[in-house]
């Protein structure tokens, strides 16, 4: 029975030599696409991200039944005190789902930002971080920014993201000592060509 990985794992060494393979050839496939085709990937995203919103609401759903059974228990001893129950509720759902708000809301102005600079502000960051050097290298390594290139490299060149594909399936499929090994030499060679 073939077991995948599941979690990209940092702590993982075959993941340690194969992510900034895969961020290179992501920032090149950027560096090579139109920008039509980049706003496009942004402009879909924005226009999808409202569909996640739900799932978020979904999975924070029994924080929410808590926060709402407490608010209801203790409701009249919050008017006691000269607060609006309705007001604590507000602040209290809130803050149980600021997290994920304020991921939506990060990402969904990150990709706002490529639209509305026809890819120029991607362009902008994978060339700092294919120069090695500078704010631009972390940033892209980080959130929010992994999140956009999780969803963008479906918008690349074909030929970025066929190799993009191929690394990141061997690699979830590297339990199997065959697609191992095929990684192993994948990897060896794109680091060859440093």
């Amino acid at each position: 029975m073939r077991v995948s990985r599941v979690i990209l794992s940092a702590d993982n060494p075959l993941f340690q030599r194969a992510y900034p393979v895969l961020m290179k050839l992501f920032c090149q496939g950027v560096q090579s696409t139109s920008s039509k085709q980049l706003m496009l990937g942004a402009g879909l995203s924005i226009l999808t991200s409202p569909a996640g919103w739900p799932v978020a609401i979904f999975r924070r759903l029994i924080h929410v039944g808590i926060v709402v059974g407490l608010w209801w228990f203790l409701r009249k001893e919050v008017s006691a005190l000269g607060v609006a129950p309705e007001v604590v509720l507000i602040v209290a759902l809130m803050a149980v789902l600021y997290k994920e708000l304020y991921r939506e809301v990060s990402e969904l102005l990150l990709y706002l930002l490529i639209l509305v600079t026809g890819g120029g502000f991607l362009r902008w960051m994978c060339k700092g971080y294919l120069s090695g050097s500078g704010f631009r290298q972390l940033a892209m390594t980080r959130w929010p920014m992994e999140s956009v290139v999780g969803v963008m490299v479906n918008a690349i060149d074909r030929e970025y993201r066929r190799q993009y594909e191929y690394l990141m399936e061997l690699y979830l499929e590297s339990n199997d000592p065959d697609c191992e090994a095929k990684l192993e030499t994948a990897l060896a060679t794109y680091e060859d060509a440093k």
